[in-house]
């Protein structure tokens, strides 16, 4: 055999080659394995640093990285006092043709000495991936560009505000960040944009806080903002109770967008959307304040989903500090009749923003929502002022609750008159009925028949041709009288009876055959051993169950298809029903009058509404 040298070391190669290739990974693993992770030292940086670092750049962009902020011995002239704390207030600093980056910084600040940014003047100022530990103020700070503040994946261990009447800071863009405390504005914006970021309230920064006083996370109360964006935050209080989450109170805004927001409260009391409204994947676990809260109807967007659950309130003040929510769920609630006229107000403006956009589903969720209330209210007054229209008033309310959701849902109420239905078939099912004939007597017929074929020598067939033996009889007389007379009637009338005398013979010759071959007796019972007695005992009682179990199921499609007659159309002609079950009849036959009527006017109402 000859031996090829060369492919020889070519296929040596491609295996050597194939298995340093498959080893790589491995090696690779143990090398990154191997690596240490260095924790990086922030540079120090006073503040009084930071400054002449920022003025000294000849550069138009400022880069600070990796350093922490704190104050050094020389910054005590940066200190003023304010009786109860004492501020670093950095200010009057003029950068407007640069641009400030801070990047992997941490500001170190002690409690009672809060970062002050007064009347700083920016071309570009971001921060990314910074942490606040310290009170952080913006004072009167203004912008010289278009372009945004950026603040992406930061922390603000405390609050963090943009303050002063001369500030002229149009733009905000947060990412990713979190705040322990809270978030203020106190100036108009233009844009503010906030994606993917957490409001986690810290327990310790709100136990130092008045319990008297009513606070935000994120505030722009009495201030107007033309565009709003939301997406994808979350806001949680740690069960701090007068914290809520977002406050737009006497707030006017342009364009308005919530997407994918977990928050507790928000309170939009005298709030105004000018432009369009836009809200998805809201989930309130709280309040909702709605008082006197304006939008445009045409360019308003919010499934009833994102707000149901009776989440609606007036935020009532209460000695100008403490925000109290109103809601209508205790008696003492209801009778404050303006308050409660107020929020249904509210609650009628989105039903009537639903019906201007023909979002029919939303529309329906927010009346059921208002009935609700309204049946709260029914019974409180029936409570302190009992009477009859009021009760009444009340108990249709109730009933139309469950039968038809306030005739808002006639598939519910079609469902509602099935089951009514099915409950009087069930007392018919219990009564004889001329439709089947089936009682007692039925019974004691059948039962003598039964023991007659096991007494006598009679075979079923012969049973069975004495049961039609007169209807025989007839067949074979209207074949002679008729049929036979081919010479007195006409072929055509011969040809049309014809027909109906073979369907009759051919219905008797198959059942006489089946007889025969079903036949299990062939005597009398006395006659058969004891081994045919157990097998012939064993058919009966299965055939017997059949039998029973065909008794039931036609006894039950009776009693149904006679309870569909009476609730359907009170009944044809005479009620085949006697005694007791005559006035059943009756009284379904009121309550499908009744039902039916309801779900006319509802079934009409969706479609009107739906055109």
């Amino acid at each position: 055999m000859y031996f090829n040298k060369n492919l020889f070391l070519g296929i040596l190669f491609i295996f050597l080659n194939f298995q340093f290739i498959t080893a790589q990974p491995e090696v690779e693993e143990e090398i990154i394995e191997e690596e240490e992770i260095i924790e990086v030292e922030l540079r120090k940086v006073t503040l009084n640093q930071l400054v002449d670092e920022i003025r000294s750049c000849k550069d138009t962009e400022y880069i600070l990285t990796e350093a922490e902020i704190t104050p050094g011995e020389k910054d005590i002239k940066f200190l003023e006092d304010k009786i109860f704390y004492t501020p670093y207030i950095v200010k009057s600093l003029n950068f407007e043709n640069k641009s400030i980056y801070f990047y992997d910084c941490k500001f170190n600040f002690p409690d009672n000495s809060p970062l002050v940014f007064k009347l700083w003047t920016f071309n570009k100022c971001n921060f990314v991936n910074c942490i606040f530990n310290t009170k952080l103020s913006f004072d009167d700070c203004k912008f010289n560009s278009n372009f945004p503040v950026k603040i992406h994946n930061c922390l603000f261990i405390d609050y963090i505000r943009f303050v002063g009447e001369n500030s002229e800071i149009e733009k905000f863009e947060f990412v990713n960040c979190t705040f322990n405390k809270s978030l203020d504005f106190e100036f108009d914006i233009n844009v503010f944009s906030m994606n993917g970021s957490k409001f986690i309230a810290d327990t310790n920064k709100f136990l130092i806080e008045d319990e008297e006083y009513t606070f935000y996370q994120l505030n722009f109360s009495e201030h107007n903002i033309e565009n709003f964006f939301l997406k994808k935050c979350k806001f949680n209080s740690n069960g701090f109770k007068n914290l809520y989450s977002i406050n737009f109170e006497a707030t006017e805004i342009g364009k308005f967008y919530l997407e994918k927001v977990k928050l507790e409260t928000i309170n939009l009391t005298n709030a105004t959307i000018t432009k369009s409204l836009l809200i998805d994947s809201l989930t309130v676990t709280g309040y909702i304040g709605v008082q006197n809260f304006d939008f445009p109807f045409e360019n308003s967007n919010v499934p009833w989903y994102n707000i149901k659950g009776e989440k609606f309130c007036i935020f009532q003040n209460i000695n100008s500090s403490v925000q109290i929510p109103y809601q209508p769920k205790t008696d003492e609630a209801i009778a404050n009749e303006i308050l409660y006229n107020d929020l249904i107000s509210a609650y009628n403006k989105f039903n009537a923003m639903y019906h201007t956009r023909g979002d029919i589903s939303s529309a329906n969720g927010s009346y059921i929502e208002i009935k609700d209330i309204e049946t709260r209210r029914q019974k409180y007054l029936y409570q302190i002022n009992p009477n009859f229209n009021i009760y009444l008033n009340y108990k249709l309310n109730v009933f139309l609750k469950y039968f038809s959701d306030y005739a808002t849902n006639p598939a519910r109420s079609l469902i509602v008159s099935l089951y009514v239905i099915m409950i009087f078939g069930v007392f018919y099912f219990f009564t004889f009925s001329k439709w089947d004939g089936i009682n007692y007597k039925y019974f004691i017929r059948k039962y003598k028949s039964l023991a007659m074929y096991f007494m006598s020598k009679k075979s079923l067939q012969e049973f069975y041709f004495n049961e039609i033996e007169n209807e025989y009889i007839d067949f074979n007389q209207f074949k002679k009288q008729y049929l036979n007379k081919k010479n007195k009637i006409p072929f055509f009338i011969r040809l049309f009876g014809a027909p109906l005398y073979g369907f009759w013979m051919a219905k008797y010759r198959i059942t006489i055959f089946v007889y025969k071959k079903i036949e299990i007796l062939g005597g009398t019972w006395d006659s058969l051993t004891i081994s045919r007695k157990v097998s012939v005992g064993f058919i009966v009682s299965f055939l017997l169950f059949l039998y029973f179990l065909f008794i039931i199921l036609i006894k039950c499609f009776n009693a149904f298809i006679l309870s569909l007659n009476m609730f359907i159309i009170i009944g044809f002609g005479l009620i085949p029903e006697k005694g007791l079950a005559m006035y059943l009849c009756v009284i379904e036959g009121i309550i499908g009058w009744f039902l039916l009527t309801i779900f006319t006017i509802t079934l009409l109402s969706q479609i009107l509404q739906s055109a």
